[in-house]
C-alpha cells in the first residue's frame, strides 16, 4: 500500500512538471511575442527604405550625369542656331546683291534692245528716203574739203553706234560676271548652312533623347519615393502600435512629481539640432516625434526624471542603442543613438539625473547627438514642453 502511494505520488509529480508547458501563454507572453514581430517588420521596413534610398541615390547620380551633357547639347544647339541665323543674313544679303545685279542687267539689255530698234528704225528711214552714197556726199559738197568733212561725219555717225552698243555690251557681261561670283558665294553658304542645319538636327535629336531619359528618371524616382514613403509610413505606424502595446502593460512606477531636467550634461551642450514636428531630411519631408541634441561623443546622458529602466539595448527601428525609462503614470523616456551598449539595465531603478549611458551616433544617424522623445499614455510628446534648458 505505501508502495502504491509513493508510486502514485511520483506520477503526479511527473504530470505537474509539463503543466507549465500545456497552460496557454500569458497576455505579457502573447504581447511580447507580437512586440518582436512588429519589430521585425520594423527592420524590415527600414532595410526597405535603405535599398530605396540607394537605388534613389543612384538615380540622382545618373540623372545629374544626364543633366550634364544636356547642358552641354543645349548650348550646341544654342550656338549652332546662332550660326544658322548668321548664315541666314549673310543669304539675306547675298540675295540683294544678286537683285541688285539682275535689274542693272535687266536695264542695260533694255537699253541695249532700245538702241538696236533705234538704229534699225534710222537704216529703215535712210533706206525708204533713199540711200545717201559717196557720190551724193561728193556732189553736195562745195568743195573737196567739205566733202571729207560729210564723209568723216558719215562714219563717226556709225562709229559710235558701234562703240554704244559695245560699252552696253560689256556692261552686261562684266554683271552678269560679278553676279555669278555671288551666285557662287550664295551656293556656298547655302551648304554650309544646310550642313549647320544637319548637325543641329541630329543635336535637337539627342537633346530630345535625353529629355525622355531624364523624364523617365523622374518618374521612377517618384515610384522610388513612393515606395520609400510607404515604407516609411509602415514604420511609423508598427512603432506606434509597439509603444501603445508596452504602455497598456500595467507599471509599477510611483511617478513623482516635479520637474524634468534636461537630459545631456554639461553647461555647453544646449543646442536643439533639430525640433519636434516637420523637417526635411535628405530631401524628403517627415515628423520628427524627438528633439535632437547635439554633443559630443561620450557627453553623459542623464535620466531626466527619476523611474524604472524599461529596456536598454540595441534596437532595429533606427534608434540604435536605446534606453527607455518607465516614470509611472504612463510616461516615458527614450535615449535614442548611444555610443555603446547602456551602462544599465532592465529592471533597474534609477535616480533623476543618474547617468544612464553616453551620447554617439549609433543606429540610423548624422552626427552624435541624443535624440530624446517622451511618451505620455501611448501618446508622443513635444519634449520641449517638458524638459526645459537650464544652461
Amino acid at each position: 500500500m505505501k508502495k502504491s502511494v509513493l508510486s502514485l505520488l511520483f506520477v503526479l509529480a511527473l504530470l505537474l512538471s509539463f503543466v507549465p508547458s500545456l497552460l496557454p501563454q500569458t497576455a505579457d507572453a502573447a504581447t511580447a511575442s507580437s512586440v518582436q514581430d512588429a519589430k521585425d517588420k520594423i527592420a524590415e521596413a527600414q532595410e526597405k527604405q535603405k535599398e530605396l534610398q540607394k537605388q534613389l541615390d543612384a538615380l540622382a547620380n545618373k540623372k545629374e550625369a544626364y543633366m550634364d551633357q544636356k547642358e552641354i547639347i543645349e548650348q550646341q544647339v544654342g550656338e549652332l542656331a546662332e550660326e544658322i541665323s548668321v548664315y541666314d543674313q549673310l543669304i539675306s544679303a547675298l540675295d540683294g546683291e544678286i537683285a541688285l545685279s539682275e535689274a542693272k542687267i535687266a536695264a542695260a539689255q533694255k537699253n541695249y534692245n532700245d538702241n538696236i530698234e533705234k538704229f534699225k528704225a534710222q537704216a529703215r528711214a535712210t533706206y525708204e528716203n533713199g540711200q545717201t552714197s559717196y557720190l551724193e556726199v561728193l556732189l553736195g559738197a562745195e568743195s573737196f574739203s567739205d566733202f571729207l568733212l560729210s564723209l568723216d561725219y558719215v562714219k563717226q555717225v556709225s562709229l559710235y553706234e558701234r562703240k554704244l552698243l559695245d560699252t552696253i555690251t560689256e556692261s552686261i557681261r562684266v554683271e552678269r560676271e560679278e553676279m555669278a561670283v555671288v551666285s557662287e558665294k550664295r551656293a556656298q553658304v547655302d551648304g554650309a548652312r544646310a550642313a549647320a542645319q544637319e548637325r543641329k538636327s541630329e543635336v535637337d535629336k539627342k537633346n530630345s533623347e535625353l529629355s525622355k531619359v531624364i523624364s523617365s528618371l523622374n518618374s521612377n524616382a517618384a515610384a522610388l519615393e513612393a515606395a520609400k514613403k510607404e515604407a516609411h509610413k509602415k514604420e511609423e505606424e508598427l512603432n506606434e502600435w509597439i509603444e501603445k502595446e508596452l504602455a497598456g502593460e500595467n507599471s509599477s512606477v510611483d511617478y513623482q512629481e516635479g520637474e524634468w531636467i534636461w537630459p545631456v550634461a554639461r553647461a555647453s551642450y544646449n543646442y536643439m539640432s533639430s525640433g519636434y514636428g516637420w523637417r526635411t531630411l535628405n530631401g524628403r519631408r517627415e515628423f520628427h516625434y524627438a528633439i535632437d541634441i547635439a554633443a559630443p561623443r561620450g557627453t553623459p546622458v542623464l535620466a531626466t526624471k527619476a523611474g524604472v529602466i524599461k529596456s536598454a539595448k540595441w534596437v532595429t527601428t533606427g534608434g540604435g542603442w536605446q534606453v527607455v525609462i518607465d516614470h509611472g503614470g504612463t510616461y516615458y523616456s527614450y535615449y535614442n543613438h548611444l555610443n555603446k551598449k547602456p551602462i544599465v539595465t532592465a529592471g533597474q531603478r534609477v535616480s533623476q539625473g543618474e547617468v544612464v549611458g553616453y551620447v554617439g551616433d549609433s543606429g540610423y544617424a548624422f552626427g552624435t547627438h541624443l535624440d530624446f522623445k517622451i511618451y505620455y499614455n501611448a501618446k508622443v510628446q513635444n519634449p520641449a514642453n517638458y524638459v526645459k534648458n537650464p544652461y
